[in-house]
């Protein structure tokens, strides 16, 4: 399909940003291959936000919102990637947006509009140190997000040898939710699925005194709820081969020692209100920032069980 500015009759939506940079190349190439694998509308936005400059007296606007130039820039960075696109992938319908806002309130915007099912932005923009310092669009989309925000990060060619999809659960009730995001992803690319619990963290502090069994207890009565939980989604999914595994260390720690093996890592994030908007739960904050593969990050509050 050729490249246009609007869209044509609704229909499930994938937002992925772009700028430019290898960050956003990379997710863009995340974004064709799960559109594709999906069924889904791509949508490529492209910020149409005022260049800086630098002088003697600093940083200052270059040109402002709404300068014919900054459209015409975005245009010819973009035209070539969708012809790219609509020659390798001729069945995959992309369309472009070139929205006059900042880059994450232009996701949020054109996902909001179209009642995209996710958005996909790279780990890093033009200006950020990879692996060391979040993209900041990437970090304001996953504090603000409300609905699934993926975060590419290393290789993308990682999918095709990866060997699983890991999933970091808790055994509450919006468990279910991160579930049916990991399960799908599985289905679609027949990948195994690992589920991981860390035990309460009272349990792993030397400093806490115990019984012998309590360990023992708490990870038998662990398995047991969620266990449970994973029955219910092999019994809707029983082509993925799903297993738990319940360790003695913090879930950020044991997400992040697999998930140079796995292709993608699924976790949640609950929305708290003004300070969600600050600061990341420790597990997500781990993963967008550490992980060795792209991150899934669902906002537990606006989603419901499916």
């Amino acid at each position: 399909m050729t490249m246009s500015s609007g869209i044509g009759s609704r229909k499930r939506a994938m937002v992925v940003g772009f700028d430019g940079s290898d960050g956003a190349r990379k997710a863009l190439d995340w974004a064709v291959a799960e559109a594709k694998v999906h069924a889904q509308q791509l949508v490529i936005v492209y910020s149409v936000g005022p260049h800086v400059a630098t002088t003697a007296y600093g940083w200052h606007p270059a040109v402002e919102f709404g300068d014919a130039r900054l459209t015409d820039e975005a245009r010819a960075a973009v035209e070539p990637v969708v012809a790219e696109i609509n020659r390798t992938t001729p069945e995959l319908d992309v369309t472009t947006r070139f929205p006059q806002s900042e880059p994450a309130q232009a996701m949020m915007e054109v996902s909001a509009e179209l009642g995209a099912e996710s958005m996909v932005v790279g780990s890093s923009g033009l200006s950020a140190i990879p692996r060391v310092i979040l993209g900041s669009t990437a970090a304001d989309l996953v504090r603000m997000a409300d609905r699934p925000i993926i975060v590419v990060r290393g290789h993308t060619d990682d999918r095709h040898t990866a060997s699983n999809v890991l999933v970091g659960i808790d055994g509450t009730a919006t468990s279910g939710q991160i579930l049916a995001y990991a399960f799908r992803y599985a289905a679609a690319h027949s990948i195994r699925l690992l589920a991981i619990h860390g035990l309460p963290g009272q349990l792993l502090d030397p400093m806490i005194p115990r019984m012998e069994s309590s360990p023992d207890s708490a990870e038998q009565a662990a398995a047991e709820v969620l266990g449970a939980n994973l029955d219910e989604w092999r019994a809707r999914f029983p082509d993925v081969s799903a297993d738990l595994e319940i360790v003695e260390t913090t879930p950020a720690r044991a997400l992040l020692e697999r998930s140079s093996q796995a292709g993608l890592v699924v976790v949640g994030s609950r929305q708290r209100g003004a300070l969600h908007r600050t600061f990341l739960g420790s597990v997500s904050h781990a993963m967008v920032y550490h992980a060795d593969c792209s991150v899934a990050v669902i906002p537990l509050s606006q989603m419901e069980d499916s």
